[in-house]
């Protein structure tokens, strides 16, 4: 999977992180990880579940701007994302982004 390459993560993502051997350690500094990717993408709940649970995402990796992943989806409003990002232990929704906003005012 290279940084760019939309087809390959789109692929990785319907395969629920599969296609990638460490989906963990992917990191882009445009578009972050990939639960930003997934949630960007208006991924399902269990592909989002999927990256969070069975290959361990990190949550609280940030875009350029300072934005969580749960940052993304209450700004774009998935709110099933946002409930399945509250659900996860790891999930911290009192960082603050580059605004000085958490996720969740």
């Amino acid at each position: 999977l290279q940084q760019d390459n939309w087809v390959g993560v789109e692929q990785c993502l319907r395969e629920e992180g599969g296609g990638v051997t460490q989906p963990a350690a992917y990191h882009s500094p445009h578009f972050g990880n990939l639960l930003h990717l997934a949630i960007s993408m208006s991924c399902s709940v269990s592909v989002l579940d999927a990256l969070l649970r069975k290959h361990r995402v990190d949550p609280n990796g940030r875009l350029a701007d300072g934005s969580t992943a749960l940052h993304l989806a209450c700004r774009l409003g998935r709110i099933p994302l946002v409930e399945c990002l509250l659900a996860c232990d790891r999930c911290d929704p009192s960082l603050l982004d580059g605004r000085g906003r958490t996720a969740l005012q």
